[in-house]
């Protein structure tokens, strides 16, 4: 029997209420993975690279130590997702050049709305396991404008919700839901390869 996959939840400004309020995702995710945690730093990710980390908050936005190591992860062929209470406590300003510096993305926050999103099938096909994924669903979210029609795996006529975008060998995920929908929880298990 071979082992599970590891996910890293990269978490710099964890809430205390955050496993409870996620516990749905959690569970999902260690059912086909072990999850480590990192509270303070990204040196897992060069001592022991997982298969995806999970960036719940905006603890990150202020670490460059650990931007560096997880931009350097991503670029080698990693996966972070960006999610859970990042798009909830990230402001507008912070959002467009936490993307521009750090990954060159034009990305910047847009509308706050609830809607159903839809997937793009074309975006969910460069994922292991994005055919599981709903075609549509209802969601909260800060949704991202700028950002590149080949990268919104969910959104409406003009801004994603959810953004799946390669980075160097990697993978970058983006998911404005601000209530963890079960939609969503679907979402970053897929995006973790799981």
């Amino acid at each position: 029997m071979s082992s599970k996959p590891t996910v890293l939840f990269l978490s710099l400004d964890e809430k205390p209420w955050f496993d409870e309020m996620y516990s749905p995702l959690i569970n999902a995710l260690a059912d086909r993975a072990t999850i480590k945690r990192s509270r303070s730093s990204a040196q897992y990710l060069t001592t022991s690279p997982p298969a995806a980390v999970l960036v719940p908050d905006v603890g990150i936005i202020t670490n460059q130590d650990a931007i560096a190591t997880l931009k350097t992860y991503v670029a080698n062929g990693g996966t972070a997702i960006f999610g859970c209470t990042f798009s909830s406590f990230i402001t507008p300003l912070a959002m467009a050049a936490f993307w521009k510096d750090n990954f060159n993305k034009p990305w910047r926050s847009g509308n706050y709305t609830r809607e159903n999103v839809q997937l793009d099938a074309s975006v969910a096909a460069s994922m292991k396991s994005g055919d599981a994924l709903a075609d549509t669903y209802s969601q909260k979210a800060l949704f991202l404008a700028g950002v590149k029609k080949t990268e919104v795996l969910y959104g409406n006529s003009s801004e994603a919700a959810i953004v799946w975008a390669k980075y160097g060998q990697g993978w970058i995920g983006y998911i404005g839901d601000v209530n963890g929908e079960k939609g969503s929880d679907d979402v970053i298990v897929a995006m973790c390869g799981l």
